[in-house]
């Protein structure tokens, strides 16, 4: 994918932006390239999942990407990824879900990004499963893969610890 001349990047949560950062300044020089990046950064003092996506994480992610190489090829969606799928009907090169990680969510963004992924196309899932200080009642990440896999279009190609926690990367042929 990097190369691609018009590559179209989906990443779902976004955190602080140094995925998105990355994806800027590493596969988006071609002036065709572009990246949309979607987070609702909402809090709400009874669920956990959401604690960290303040406005303050907002605001760092908002600063990270301005400094990024391409940062004129950044759009950025500040919603559900719910909300970014009943409304978006683009479908793109590269998905990276690192969203929600509650098992219902963490399923209907996997279902949704596989309809939009391109063929050829590679989606990578962050956080299958996490070594680390975490209540596993609010992990649904592996769970859900385990559900909607296989997908009969796409292929696992990488599937492996980065750090304290696992990704898994997947090919649509």
């Amino acid at each position: 994918m990097i190369g691609k001349p018009d590559i179209a990047i989906l990443e779902i949560g976004t955190y602080e932006g140094r995925s998105s950062c990355w994806f800027s300044d590493n596969m988006m020089d071609h002036e065709n390239a572009l990246l949309h990046c979607v987070d609702p950064y909402t809090q709400d003092e009874d669920d956990h999942a959401t604690k960290l996506l303040n406005e303050a994480r907002h605001q760092q992610f908002i600063e990270n990407i301005a400094q990024s190489k391409n940062s004129v090829k950044i759009e950025y969606y500040k919603m559900s990824s719910d909300d970014f799928f009943d409304e978006c009907e683009r479908t793109y090169d590269f998905i990276y879900i690192d969203g929600g990680h509650l098992k219902d969510q963490v399923v209907r963004d996997l279902l949704n990004a596989e309809i939009r992924l391109n063929k050829p196309g590679v989606m990578i899932i962050d956080d299958v499963w996490f070594l680390g200080k975490i209540n596993q009642l609010e992990h649904g990440v592996g769970e859900a893969l385990h559900e909607v896999l296989p997908f009969k279009t796409l292929t696992c190609v990488y599937d492996g610890v980065k750090l304290n926690h696992k990704q898994s990367a997947y090919i649509k042929f």
